[in-house]
C-alpha cells in the first residue's frame, strides 16, 4: 500500500511538471519564439499527457478507496442476492 502512495505522489509531481510545460510553452509562444503550429502541437500533446496522468491517478486512488471498504460490503454489492441471504441469516 505504501508503494501505491509513493507512486501516486510521483504521478502528482509528473502532473505538476506537465502543467509547467504547458505554461512555458505558452510563454515561449507569447514571446514569439514559437510559431502557432508548433505551439498547437506541443499544447495538444501536453494536454494528452495531463489527461492520461489525471486518469491514472484517479484510477489508483479509486482502487485504493475501494480496497479500504470491508470485504463483506464489497461482496454485498457484487453478489447481492447471496450476500443478502447470508446477512439475513446472520441477523436471524
Amino acid at each position: 500500500m505504501n508503494s501505491e502512495k509513493d507512486f501516486v505522489h510521483f504521478l502528482d509531481m509528473a502532473l505538476g511538471s506537465a502543467h509547467e510545460l504547458e505554461y512555458y510553452t505558452l510563454l515561449v509562444y507569447d514571446l514569439n519564439f514559437l510559431d502557432i503550429n508548433k505551439f498547437t502541437i506541443l499544447n495538444e500533446k501536453a494536454n494528452e499527457v495531463k489527461a492520461k496522468l489525471i486518469k491514472l491517478i484517479k484510477s489508483i486512488r479509486d482502487t485504493a478507496e475501494h480496497l479500504k471498504t470491508p470485504l463483506a460490503e464489497r461482496l454485498a454489492f457484487s453478489v447481492w442476492p447471496s450476500a443478502f441471504c447470508v446477512q439475513l441469516k446472520q441477523r436471524l
